[in-house]
């Protein structure tokens, strides 16, 4: 095979010049779930990953990954008889997946908080992965059923609400009945919009891509034990983004990931 012969400078220009139209356009799309639109905001989010002097560039792809997944909301989305209002957290004593990207998000996020607040949600944090280190999700239901650290157990509101996953922004549900029922262990079936689960597959995919696309780790993680190691130092997302695999104790385990995996199928 004949190997294509070197642009010119004006060539590579002109690629450049097309590549940056593209970015721009992808970046402000708000794409249905298709095969179409998981590679396009791939291409997004490794865009974001390539910038090398960016240390901030691994939460600056979660952000940007929350912000696609809003748009497509907000563009293919109706709320219409959905049961969820401020103050109903029966979601938030649930088993939670995120990517590192996001863990690190959040970590930021708390960082940011007032100081006498930030400690006590750090300490929350310490506490609730301590608990439900290694649990998978049955077990963390009913009498093992355990609040986020990251809700305010005085308002029932997210503390970083704005960098919550994407695992937390696709819990949907039309019968907050149901929802608790389920946080009790008992038999329930929430009905949960598709489209809302759909897009959340859509932009987790698309930061794993990115990140392998970069040679990172990509893997699933438990929120609980993800967000605690972010938060234990201050140079966790520069050791990530240098390939450190900081994030291998919270990686989901084999029957943990079998559940996720059935409830992606359904």
């Amino acid at each position: 095979m004949t190997p294509s012969p070197p642009m010119s400078r004006q060539q590579r220009r002109q690629a450049e010049r097309e590549k940056a139209k593209r970015l721009a356009e992808l970046k402000r799309a708000a794409p249905p779930p298709t095969q179409q639109a998981l590679a396009g905001q791939a291409e997004v989010l490794l865009d974001i990953l390539e910038q090398d002097r960016d240390g901030r560039r691994a939460g600056a792809t979660a952000d940007a990954a929350h912000a696609g997944y809003e748009r497509s909301m907000k563009a293919h989305f109706r709320a219409d008889g959905l049961a969820c209002r401020n103050g109903c957290a029966h979601c938030c004593h649930a088993y939670v997946s995120v990517s590192a990207p996001e863990a690190l998000l959040a970590a930021r996020a708390v960082r940011a908080l007032p100081k006498k607040r930030r400690a006590a949600v750090i300490e929350r944090v310490q506490a609730t992965d301590t608990r439900t280190r290694g649990l998978p999700p049955e077990d963390r239901k009913g009498a093992g059923a355990t609040p986020c650290p990251l809700l305010d157990p005085d308002t029932d509101a997210c503390t970083v609400y704005a960098a919550r996953p994407l695992s937390c922004r696709a819990e949907l549900s039309t019968d907050a009945e149901a929802c608790a029922r389920m946080v009790q262990g008992l038999d329930a079936e929430r009905l949960s919009p598709v489209l809302a689960l759909r897009l959340k597959i859509l932009y987790s995919s698309a930061l794993a891509l990115a990140a392998k696309g970069v040679g990172l780790r990509a893997g699933v993680l438990e929120f609980n034990a993800a967000l605690r190691i972010a938060l234990e130092g201050s140079d966790t997302e520069a050791r990530w983004l240098a390939g450190e695999d900081l994030f291998a104790p919270a990686a989901v385990h084999d029957a943990a990931r079998a559940d996720i995996d059935r409830a992606l199928s359904r």
